[in-house]
């Protein structure tokens, strides 16, 4: 993700146009230095790469191009620091033995480092690269010191590509609301669709679902009720996925600036030259989950889990999309759905469905249970909610307070 230093958008005329960098000769050739500059730097400093980058600003290129160009390298590279000890341990250990070493003085040697010399040997730190490079050894915890270890790389295509995506992720990370206009040739395409919306964790509805025309609205960040942060890096993530889709759709966002507190409308459609990094994958379920699965399965013999895929149809174009199934006993089981987000529509979605609810199907929500004193006390018997991590331990409390009598 761009910072605010590295974004560039236009306003005008009440919609949001984000910067796109042409994939012309001199902006190719710009790209393809920075890409050189990362990949013959290998165990250089992070201080010494900046420097680098900085030698390409002229008048010619937007130092923010620049700036978002070379973050983007950065997200692609792998930092570290050489030093094998913990930098905070390792300084408290130097700085001692220096304050000891310096009482016993009587008279300074004429070369100052002949003293750090012997500092250093004296706790057996005798290798040359430690000598020449001391600081950036012992100071390996600030980002400048740490060298580059590994770097992935792109074209320059590739480069500018992910730049102008990222434009408009950062764009979207402001959005007050959004609505997606798709064309679903198939069945397959709306529950993939939905799938979609639910990995990235967002809270939405299917407002119009007629023939091949889907139309869902999905909430901003001013109606999450927690973490609502997070919940813009998801919605700006949800951008390259929907690039994957193959049939027409329109996105139209309400983009929200605080500093003329007025909202601009941005709109892409399927007529667009971006190109997602994101891979075509038939299944969109979260690492978390599969994670959780795994843990459980191994912590408990007596019950399993398992990841769900299906699309459960309700009244009113409303549906459930339950993540994992859980099972104890032959016949049991109970399916349980993950919100790692709550809005104040969610609230009253949940209120509204629950009549139609199976009895085997709960939620687990991350938030305070107080976000849930509204809700009837039979539907809250339905959630289960977590401060910071999902689970095993907490699924088993789901698997256990079910009473549904097994087959």
């Amino acid at each position: 993700m761009l910072s605010k230093t590295e974004l560039i958008t236009y306003y005008r005329h009440n919609k949001a146009f984000p910067f796109k960098l042409p994939a012309n000769k001199q902006n190719l050739s710009l790209a393809l230095e920075l890409v050189r500059i990362f990949e013959s730097s290998r165990n250089k400093h992070r201080y010494e790469i900046d420097a680098e980058i900085k030698k390409l600003s002229g008048a010619k290129t937007n130092s923010k191009v620049i700036m978002g160009l070379a973050k983007i390298l950065t997200q692609h590279s792998t930092f570290s620091s050489w030093a094998t000890e913990d930098p905070f341990i390792l300084r408290e250990r130097i700085f001692s033995a220096a304050a000891e070493y310096w009482k016993r003085q009587s008279q300074p040697k004429k070369d100052f480092r002949e003293h750090k010399n012997s500092i250093l040997s004296g706790l057996g730190y005798h290798q040359p690269k430690i000598i020449r490079q001391t600081d950036s050894w012992l100071y390996g915890d600030i980002a400048d010191n740490q060298v580059l270890d590994e770097f992935d790389s792109l074209t320059p295509l590739e480069l500018i590509d992910r730049y102008n995506i990222e434009q408009v992720r950062g764009t979207l990370i402001n959005a007050t609301s959004l609505e997606l206009n798709i064309t679903v040739d198939q069945e397959a395409t709306f529950r993939q669709v939905l799938r979609m919306l639910k990995f990235f964790g967002l809270m939405f509805q299917v407002t119009s679902h007629q023939g091949r025309k889907l139309i869902i609205q999905i909430d901003g960040t001013a109606s999450i009720l927690e973490n609502s942060k997070a919940y813009g890096i998801e919605i700006a993530n949800l951008f390259p996925a929907i690039l994957l889709l193959k049939k027409s759709w329109t996105m139209t966002a309400n983009i929200s600036r605080l500093q003329q507190k007025k909202h601009f409308i941005l709109e892409i459609s399927s007529e667009n030259d971006y190109k997602t990094y994101y891979r075509s994958q038939g299944i969109w379920h979260q690492e978390v989950l599969l994670r959780l699965i795994e843990r459980f399965n191994e912590k408990y013999s007596n019950a399993q889990a398992i990841i769900e895929k299906k699309v459960v149809p309700l009244k009113r174009n409303r549906y459930l999309l339950p993540d994992i199934i859980l099972k104890k006993n032959p016949g049991k089981e109970i399916f349980v759905e993950w919100l790692p987000y709550l809005s104040s529509f969610k609230l009253q979605w949940l209120k509204s469905v629950f009549a139609e609810l199976p009895e085997n199907y709960y939620f687990v929500v991350k938030g305070k249970k107080d976000a849930l004193v509204k809700l009837p006390e039979a539907c809250r018997e339905r959630l289960f909610t977590y401060r910071k991590d999902l689970t095993a331990p907490l699924l088993m409390r789901v698997l256990l307070q079910n009473k549904t009598p097994s087959n």
